[in-house]
Protein backbone atom coordinates (compact mmCIF):
# COMPACT_ATOMS: atom_id res chain seq x y z
CA UNK A 1 0.00 0.00 0.00
CA UNK A 2 1.23 3.46 -0.80
CA UNK A 3 1.28 5.50 2.40
CA UNK A 4 0.92 9.26 2.02
CA UNK A 5 4.20 11.15 2.50
CA UNK A 6 4.60 13.07 5.75
CA UNK A 7 7.24 15.44 7.08
CA UNK A 8 8.37 15.51 10.72
CA UNK A 9 11.01 17.50 12.58
CA UNK A 10 13.75 15.56 14.33
CA UNK A 11 15.16 16.37 17.78
CA UNK A 12 18.11 18.18 16.17
CA UNK A 13 15.77 20.38 14.09
CA UNK A 14 16.32 18.66 10.74
CA UNK A 15 13.41 17.74 8.51
CA UNK A 16 12.63 14.07 8.02
CA UNK A 17 10.34 12.88 5.23
CA UNK A 18 8.45 9.63 5.68
CA UNK A 19 7.27 8.01 2.45
CA UNK A 20 6.56 4.66 0.90
CA UNK A 21 9.49 3.35 -1.10
CA UNK A 22 8.95 3.00 -4.83
CA UNK A 23 10.74 0.61 -7.18
CA UNK A 24 13.17 3.37 -8.15
CA UNK A 25 14.30 3.49 -4.49
CA UNK A 26 15.58 -0.10 -4.65
CA UNK A 27 19.32 0.70 -4.73
CA UNK A 28 19.06 3.21 -1.87
CA UNK A 29 16.96 0.74 0.11
CA UNK A 30 19.58 -1.98 -0.35
CA UNK A 31 22.31 0.44 0.75
CA UNK A 32 20.32 1.21 3.89
CA UNK A 33 19.73 -2.46 4.64
CA UNK A 34 23.41 -3.24 4.12
CA UNK A 35 24.35 -0.45 6.53
CA UNK A 36 21.86 -1.29 9.28
CA UNK A 37 22.74 -4.98 9.16
CA UNK A 38 26.39 -4.15 9.89
CA UNK A 39 25.78 -1.52 12.57
CA UNK A 40 24.07 -3.62 15.24
CA UNK A 41 23.49 -7.18 16.38
CA UNK A 42 19.89 -6.32 17.31
CA UNK A 43 18.39 -6.99 13.86
CA UNK A 44 17.29 -10.35 12.51
CA UNK A 45 19.78 -10.21 9.66
CA UNK A 46 23.49 -9.57 9.79
CA UNK A 47 26.33 -8.63 7.45
CA UNK A 48 26.79 -12.19 6.17
CA UNK A 49 23.16 -12.54 5.08
CA UNK A 50 22.52 -12.15 1.37
CA UNK A 51 20.77 -9.11 -0.02
CA UNK A 52 18.34 -9.40 -2.91
CA UNK A 53 19.42 -8.14 -6.30
CA UNK A 54 18.33 -4.65 -7.34
CA UNK A 55 15.77 -6.23 -9.69
CA UNK A 56 14.39 -8.43 -6.88
CA UNK A 57 14.18 -5.41 -4.56
CA UNK A 58 12.37 -3.38 -7.24
CA UNK A 59 9.83 -6.19 -7.64
CA UNK A 60 9.43 -6.50 -3.86
CA UNK A 61 8.85 -2.75 -3.45
CA UNK A 62 6.25 -2.77 -6.24
CA UNK A 63 4.52 -5.72 -4.59
CA UNK A 64 4.39 -3.78 -1.31
CA UNK A 65 2.79 -0.80 -3.08
CA UNK A 66 0.22 -3.09 -4.72
CA UNK A 67 -0.64 -5.06 -1.56
CA UNK A 68 -3.52 -3.47 0.42
CA UNK A 69 -2.53 -5.54 3.50
CA UNK A 70 1.10 -4.35 3.75
CA UNK A 71 2.92 -1.07 3.98
CA UNK A 72 6.48 0.20 4.06
CA UNK A 73 8.01 3.53 4.99
CA UNK A 74 11.41 5.07 4.50
CA UNK A 75 12.68 8.01 6.53
CA UNK A 76 14.73 10.47 4.44
CA UNK A 77 17.04 12.97 6.14
CA UNK A 78 19.27 15.22 4.06
CA UNK A 79 18.63 13.04 0.99
CA UNK A 80 19.70 9.81 2.69
CA UNK A 81 17.55 6.95 3.95
CA UNK A 82 17.85 7.12 7.74
CA UNK A 83 15.64 4.13 8.44
CA UNK A 84 12.84 1.90 7.27
CA UNK A 85 9.83 0.12 8.69
CA UNK A 86 7.33 -2.34 7.33
CA UNK A 87 3.91 -3.67 8.22
CA UNK A 88 3.28 -7.18 6.99
CA UNK A 89 0.19 -9.34 7.30
CA UNK A 90 -0.85 -12.69 5.98
CA UNK A 91 -3.82 -13.10 3.68
CA UNK A 92 -5.27 -15.87 5.84
CA UNK A 93 -8.82 -15.33 7.13
CA UNK A 94 -7.98 -16.19 10.74
CA UNK A 95 -4.98 -13.83 10.75
CA UNK A 96 -6.51 -10.78 9.05
CA UNK A 97 -6.81 -8.98 12.38
CA UNK A 98 -3.05 -8.92 13.01
CA UNK A 99 0.17 -7.78 11.37
CA UNK A 100 3.88 -7.80 12.13
CA UNK A 101 6.19 -4.81 12.25
CA UNK A 102 9.90 -4.59 11.53
CA UNK A 103 12.08 -1.49 11.84
CA UNK A 104 15.70 -0.51 11.31
CA UNK A 105 17.42 2.86 11.77
CA UNK A 106 20.94 3.70 10.68
CA UNK A 107 23.31 4.38 13.59
CA UNK A 108 23.99 7.97 12.48
CA UNK A 109 20.30 8.72 13.10
CA UNK A 110 19.85 7.03 16.47
CA UNK A 111 18.47 9.23 19.29
CA UNK A 112 16.97 11.78 16.90
CA UNK A 113 13.37 10.51 16.80
CA UNK A 114 13.56 8.70 13.46
CA UNK A 115 12.45 5.39 15.01
CA UNK A 116 9.62 7.06 16.91
CA UNK A 117 8.38 8.81 13.77
CA UNK A 118 8.52 5.65 11.65
CA UNK A 119 6.82 3.56 14.31
CA UNK A 120 4.06 6.11 15.00
CA UNK A 121 3.23 6.39 11.30
CA UNK A 122 3.23 2.63 10.59
CA UNK A 123 0.99 2.07 13.65
CA UNK A 124 -1.37 4.76 12.37
CA UNK A 125 -1.42 2.99 9.00
CA UNK A 126 -2.25 -0.32 10.69
CA UNK A 127 -5.21 1.33 12.43
CA UNK A 128 -6.42 2.85 9.14
CA UNK A 129 -6.26 -0.63 7.59
CA UNK A 130 -8.47 -2.07 10.32
CA UNK A 131 -5.70 -4.15 11.89
CA UNK A 132 -6.58 -5.01 15.50
CA UNK A 133 -3.09 -5.86 16.76
CA UNK A 134 0.49 -5.43 15.67
CA UNK A 135 3.30 -7.68 16.82
CA UNK A 136 7.08 -7.58 16.87
CA UNK A 137 10.13 -9.33 18.26
CA UNK A 138 12.94 -7.45 19.98
CA UNK A 139 16.29 -8.67 21.29
CA UNK A 140 15.98 -8.79 25.09
CA UNK A 141 19.19 -6.77 25.56
CA UNK A 142 17.97 -3.92 23.31
CA UNK A 143 16.78 -1.66 26.14
CA UNK A 144 16.38 1.45 23.94
CA UNK A 145 14.10 -0.32 21.49
CA UNK A 146 12.08 -1.94 24.27
CA UNK A 147 11.60 1.49 25.90
CA UNK A 148 10.41 2.92 22.56
CA UNK A 149 7.97 0.07 21.98
CA UNK A 150 6.58 0.39 25.50
CA UNK A 151 6.23 4.16 25.00
CA UNK A 152 4.14 3.37 21.91
CA UNK A 153 1.92 1.00 23.92
CA UNK A 154 3.43 -2.40 23.17
CA UNK A 155 3.47 -4.96 25.96
CA UNK A 156 5.57 -8.14 26.20
CA UNK A 157 3.70 -11.42 25.99
CA UNK A 158 6.49 -13.97 25.75
CA UNK A 159 10.16 -14.75 25.61
CA UNK A 160 11.84 -16.76 22.86
CA UNK A 161 15.04 -18.15 24.32
CA UNK A 162 18.06 -18.61 22.04
CA UNK A 163 16.14 -16.80 19.31
CA UNK A 164 19.29 -15.92 17.41
CA UNK A 165 22.87 -17.13 17.40
CA UNK A 166 25.66 -14.65 16.79
CA UNK A 167 28.88 -15.32 14.92
CA UNK A 168 30.80 -15.67 18.20
CA UNK A 169 28.50 -18.54 19.21
CA UNK A 170 26.54 -16.60 21.83
CA UNK A 171 22.75 -16.54 21.83
CA UNK A 172 20.23 -13.73 22.10
CA UNK A 173 16.77 -14.02 23.61
CA UNK A 174 13.83 -12.10 22.14
CA UNK A 175 10.78 -10.61 23.72
CA UNK A 176 7.55 -11.01 21.78
CA UNK A 177 5.54 -7.79 22.04
CA UNK A 178 2.02 -6.82 21.00
CA UNK A 179 0.00 -3.63 20.62
CA UNK A 180 -3.76 -4.09 20.53
CA UNK A 181 -6.14 -1.39 19.35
Amino acid sequence: MNIEAKQVTLRDGRACTLKSPAPEDAEAMLDCLRATWTETDFLARGPKDPLPSVEEERAFLQKQLDDPRSGMLMAFVDGEIAGTTGLHSQNIARFLHRAGIGIGVRRAYWHLGVGSALLAEIIAQARRMGIEQVELEVVAENARAIALYQKMGFTPYGLREHASKLEDGSYQNEYLMVLRF
